[in-house]
């Protein structure tokens, strides 16, 4: 599982862009935030684990590039869906950039702090 301040960091970094997005105040874009990342952990839970089958670092960054891409596409579609919000190109690459850092981390994370059995 990943550290906290993984998650955390996360949807700091994140939250500026959805806020952008949605075109929102600051708490307007609370809730829309945490929604569109939920729905994309859903997935990840079930999604990330396929991509880690080596341990080489082309597996890696290939996992964090697709994974990001993943929670970008599945972002959008949740902000479209459940908030009307139309993303553009420019800004799926924004999300994008944010999903970079976030899944960054959280690959961090793992790799820093591996989970314990």
């Amino acid at each position: 599982m990943m550290t906290w301040w993984a998650i955390a960091t996360g949807l700091v970094v994140e939250w500026p862009v959805v806020k952008h997005l949605a075109r929102r105040d600051w708490m307007g874009s609370l809730w829309p935030n945490l929604a569109v990342n939920a729905v994309s952990s859903i997935l990840g839970i079930v999604l990330i684990p396929l991509g880690l089958g080596t341990f080489n670092p082309f597996g890696w960054a290939t996992t964090v590039l697709l994974a990001a891409a993943l929670n970008a596409a599945v972002e959008a579609l949740a902000l479209r869906w459940l908030f009307r919000t139309s993303v553009t190109r420019r800004g799926f690459g924004l999300l994008f950039g944010a999903n970079m850092v976030s899944v960054g981390l959280a690959m961090a994370s793992i790799l820093f702090s591996p989970p314990q059995r």
